[in-house]
């Protein structure tokens, strides 16, 4: 990117910052006063020595960014623009060198403050979480900084405060205002049990929370490792366009000192660096990108990897996890079969203590449903072995709870007898590889699926999947409601990384979306995967290219528009840039542009550049927050 080393040189040190203000200001003082003593008093004496000591101040910043681009081996319009200074300032055209420093600066300063847009939205984001935070003590309250909390504190948030870590409310009863993180307007209910995270506002009563996670550990804190994540990334455009930046320096400067030799007029020549300056082709890609990332988060999808956002325009085939993304993932508990000598207080209990020590959708269900009336004992050794169940030490016996095919394999004896209705999603049992019981949950399909993936059709997506570990019968029955064009259900984590492979083969660029618990790795073998619902779930974000930190499926239908938008908002930012370089070079090179006029020029064909990618600034407002 542009301006690489001057944009760090004055994010990174207050100080530098305020002497590149300080010497910028102070040269364009001493050039309008250059002017003025030029003018009144006629003293061309005074007025060039004035311009002089202006051109010095104003070039410094320039003439040292070009130096520094130089010992890192980068080329970019520092070097052209310098040489086009030091040339003005060697045939003593002072008023000139003032003129195309002035312009320069001006440029670069715009394309600072464009591109360092993401940087202002991490800035932003950290001023969501407070800095102190009310923590318990033995029941007394004691003011403490944020960055002395530790997990397993208990805080206390009243109304109209920020909760400062994430956590999970243990006391209180109030309304949270998430948008902040989810983008969404709509104020959240919380109480006893539910989750809450750090940076949101309690709105009306007041939270007594345990903090699970602090630092950049909270959600907030992923959020904010997501957008640098993406600033530092580039798309296939810019590499493209760092691939030809080394050779077009050279090529600028053998066009110019072609055009002194010929007319003998430096002005020419000097002109022609300064139009040439290609500040608006590097400004074509990331203001817009950066554009888009905001557009993006505003509706609740953080994106990791730029490049995305140019993959995602030319998805063919979406790929849709059932429970969690299709469905709500908020099951109601339809029926309970037991063995005969198992009691139903022992099998909850057993599945309420299994289900404590995971994030699955089921288990955080049957757990939402269940402990308000039994409690759990402790588990030892639990793994969760992904799309198929969880195990672990109860009271010196190995229990188990997933689905049916599992539990035979690992040698459970289910019996024959057993009638499960067929639009239930079954959980099994077992004590000691003997089968104790089975818990039949219903889940309901989100309101707005069958019309977001109606829409997907509409925009061209030829194949639209429904992946699942659940039965068949209740997948199909979703499939039809939803149109899709393929089910594939029972399906365990490498058989659904099999079947996104397949469509690649066939192909498709693939996207995939989960809940990045059981789908990590279809979603990192997905050229574009979007983890659902990561507010509960580490693993998404690690293992899903963009994270939505919201449950509405029409973001999905949005991001393709945003992509493609963008896409086509940096093909004219080129379009437009380079037109303008190729015209004004032609005009430089008859003698139509003075060298100010050029850096008048230059200023304005990166402006427009600029403008024009801001337009995807608004883009998707049309879209439902709530």
């Amino acid at each position: 990117m542009a301006h690489e080393n001057l944009k760090e040189m004055i994010s990174s040190d207050k100080k530098v910052h305020h002497i590149f203000y300080l010497l910028s200001l102070s040269g364009i003082f001493l050039y309008i006063n250059a002017f003025i003593i030029d003018f009144i008093y006629n003293s061309s004496y005074y007025g060039d020595f004035l311009a002089l000591i202006a051109a010095i101040l104003l070039c410094f910043p320039l003439i040292y960014n070009a130096i520094l681009d130089s010992n890192y081996g980068q080329t970019d319009m520092n070097e052209l623009a310098a040489i086009g200074v030091l040339a003005s300032l060697s045939i003593g055209h002072y008023y000139t060198a003032c003129a195309i420093s002035s312009f320069m600066i001006v440029s670069i300063y715009i394309e600072y403050r464009s591109s360092m847009g993401t940087q202002l939205s991490i800035e932003s984001l950290m001023n969501y979480m407070p800095s102190h935070a009310i923590k318990l003590i033995d029941n007394k309250e004691e003011k403490v900084h944020v960055n002395d909390l530790q997990i397993g504190d208990i805080v206390r948030v009243k109304p109209g405060d920020r909760i400062p870590a994430d956590g999970i409310v243990i006391y209180g009863t109030s309304d949270v205002n998430q948008s902040s993180i989810t983008g969404e307007s709509q104020l959240i209910p919380k109480d006893k049990g539910k989750n809450v995270y750090g940076g949101t506002i309690n709105i009306s009563g007041l939270l007594d929370i345990q903090i699970h996670n602090i630092g950049d550990k909270t959600t907030i804190g992923k959020v904010k490792q997501l957008i640098v994540q993406a600033q530092k990334s580039k798309t296939p455009v810019e590499k493209l366009i760092s691939k030809y930046a080394k050779w077009y320096t050279p090529f600028i400067l053998i066009l110019a000192g072609m055009v002194l030799f010929f007319t003998r007029d430096i002005q020419r020549s000097i002109s022609m660096l300064v139009v040439a300056c290609p500040c608006a082709i590097l400004l074509s890609s990331p203001t817009a990108i950066v554009a888009a990332l905001g557009a993006a988060s505003r509706t609740g999808l953080f994106i990791k990897n730029t490049t995305d956002l140019e993959i995602a325009k030319n998805v063919s085939a979406v790929v849709f996890d059932k429970t969690g993304t299709i469905t709500t993932g908020t099951f109601s508990v339809s029926d309970v079969i037991l063995e005969t000598d198992t009691s139903k207080e022992n099998l909850i209990k057993i599945a309420c203590s299994l289900a404590n020590h995971s994030n699955h959708p089921v288990s955080r269900s049957i757990l939402k449903l269940l402990t308000d009336k039994y409690t759990f004992t402790d588990v030892t050794k639990f793994q969760e072995v992904p799309g198929k169940g969880v195990q672990g030490i109860i009271q010196n016996k190995l229990v188990r709870m997933g689905r049916q095919n599992w539990l035979i394999d690992q040698g459970v004896q289910i019996p024959d007898k057993i009638q499960i209705p067929e639009d239930i999603t079954d959980i099994h049992i077992s004590q000691n590889k003997n089968w104790i019981g089975c818990i039949g949950l219903k889940d309901s399909i989100r309101p707005d699926a069958a019309h977001i993936t109606n829409q997907l059709q509409m925009m061209g997506i030829k194949e639209i999947i429904l992946l699942t570990g659940d039965r068949k019968i209740i997948a199909q029955k979703i499939a039809e409601i939803l149109c899709s064009t393929n089910v594939i259900a029972e399906a365990f984590p490498n058989e659904k990384v099999e079947a996104v492979k397949k469509l690649q083969q066939n192909g498709h660029i693939v996207a995939v979306i989960g809940d990045g618990v059981n789908d990590a790795p279809a979603l990192a073998a997905a050229n574009v995967s979007i983890a659902m619902s990561t507010l509960a779930s580490d693993v998404a974000i690690e293992s899903a290219s963009i994270a939505l930190m919201n449950d509405k499926l029409n973001r999905i239908p949005f991001l393709f528009q945003l992509s493609s938008q963008t896409i086509r908002i940096i093909r004219q930012n080129l379009l437009i840039s380079i037109a303008c370089i190729i015209l004004f070079l032609g005009l430089s090179t008859a003698g139509y542009i003075h060298p100010i006029l050029a850096a008048i020029l230059h200023c304005a064909n990166a402006i427009c550049v600029i403008l024009n990618s801001a337009r995807l600034v608004r883009f998707g407002e049309y879209i439902d927050y709530n």
